[in-house]
C-alpha cells in the first residue's frame, strides 16, 4: 500500500510540474487572446502527451505485476493447502492402519524396524525385513505418509509451521516410538540420512535452537 502511494505522488508531481514551470515562466491566467491559449496549449500539449504515455505504461507495467504477484500467490496457497491436507490425510489413513494391529503386534512391528538399524549385517537386515513382510500394510502407509511430510520441505515453500503441525497430529494419533523407529529404519533402507518425516532433522533442531535463542536470549 505504502508503494502505490508513493507512486500516486510522484505520478500527480511529475503531472504538475509542466503547469508549474509554465507558469513561471510566461505567467498564467485567463486570456483575452486566442494565440495566448493556443501557444499554452501547444506548450502544454506536447509535453503532457508523453509524458501521460508513459505513465500509462508504467500504470499497465504495475497492473501486470500485481496480477502476476496475486496469481503466485495464489498458487502458494494452493500447493501448500494441497500439501497439508494429503499430509493430514495420510497421516489419518497411517493412524488406521496401526489400530489395526492389537498391543502385541505394534511391540513386535515396532522391535523389528528397530531391528532393522541395528543389524549391521546385510543377511541379518534381509531376515527381518521379511518378517516385515507381515506389517506390509501398516508399513506402507507409515511410508506413504512419512514421504508426504518429508517431501513438503522440497516444494520450494516455506512450510515449517504446517510440517510441525502435521507431525504434531501424527503424534497425538499413532504411537510417537513406532513414528520415530520407522524413521530410523527409513533412514536406514533407503541409506539416506537426510531423510526425516516424523522426527526432526539436525538442521531443523539447530534453526529451532536459533530461534528460541533470538526470542529468549541468554543474559
Amino acid at each position: 500500500m505504502k508503494k502505490i502511494n508513493v507512486f500516486f505522488v510522484v505520478a500527480l508531481f511529475i503531472l504538475a510540474l509542466p503547469i508549474a514551470v509554465y507558469s513561471c515562466e510566461f505567467g498564467f491566467g485567463v486570456w483575452a487572446a486566442h494565440e495566448d491559449w493556443s501557444r499554452m496549449g501547444s506548450a502544454l500539449g506536447g509535453i503532457y502527451s508523453p509524458m501521460i504515455a508513459l505513465l500509462t505504461l508504467a500504470l499497465l507495467y504495475r497492473q501486470q505485476k500485481f496480477t502476476e504477484t496475486s496469481h503466485e500467490m495464489s498458487i502458494r496457497t494452493e500447493r501448500i493447502r494441497n500439501a497439508v491436507n494429503k499430509g493430514e490425510t495420510n497421516v489419518m489413513l497411517a493412524a488406521k492402519a496401526l489400530e489395526k494391529l492389537e498391543k502385541r503386534e505394534l511391540t513386535q512391528f515396532r522391535e523389528l524396524l528397530q531391528n532393522y538399524v541395528e543389524h549391521q549385517d546385510e543377511q541379518e537386515k534381509e531376515r527381518v525385513f521379511e518378517e516385515l513382510q507381515v506389517y506390509l500394510y501398516q508399513l506402507a502407509s507409515l511410508s506413504r505418509a512419512g514421504s508426504t511430510i518429508h517431501h513438503m520441505k522440497d516444494i520450494g515453500i516455506d512450510m515449517s509451521a504446517h510440517i510441525t503441525d502435521v507431525r504434531s497430529y501424527a503424534a497425538s494419533i499413532m504411537d510417537f516410538e513406532t513414528l520415530l523407529a520407522h524413521d530410523a529404519f527409513t533412514r536406514s533402507y533407503m541409506n539416506d540420512p537426510s531423510y526425516y518425516s516424523f522426527d526432526i532433522s539436525l538442521e531443523e533442531r539447530s534453526e529451532i535452537e536459533r530461534r528460541c535463542n533470538e526470542l529468549y536470549p541468554k543474559t
